[in-house]
């Protein structure tokens, strides 16, 4: 049987306080950097382009938005297939039937 490869750093898992926090501040860290930047170059694209887009500030807002989504699935898939990060988000498939009894865990 073929043994799986994933995640390829096998021994940074999130198992621990500070691994987790370290993994989100990177996952953090690289979104907002990125959309940072990305903001940045729709503000020198519309002053330095001749005839520049005139781009309201909703629109690359929406922009803005779309693309840090965009990068934030990116980061989080890259995290996951090189570090496992991400794995203890997952839920089992019992269903709740009371919104108000805590359910206990497995």
């Amino acid at each position: 049987m073929a043994k799986n490869a994933l995640p390829v750093f096998k021994n940074f898992f999130a198992n621990t306080f500070m691994k987790a926090f370290i993994l989100n501040a990177i996952a953090v860290a690289v979104i907002s950097a990125l959309s940072i930047e990305i903001r940045s170059y729709l503000d020198t694209l519309g002053r330095d382009v001749k005839g520049g887009w005139n781009l309201t500030d909703f629109t690359k807002t929406v922009i803005v938005f779309s693309s840090a989504f965009m990068v934030a699935i990116l980061v989080y898939l890259i995290l996951y297939f090189t570090v496992g990060f991400g794995g203890g988000m997952l839920t089992t498939h019992k269903k709740v039937r009371s919104l108000t009894k805590p359910v206990r865990s497995i």
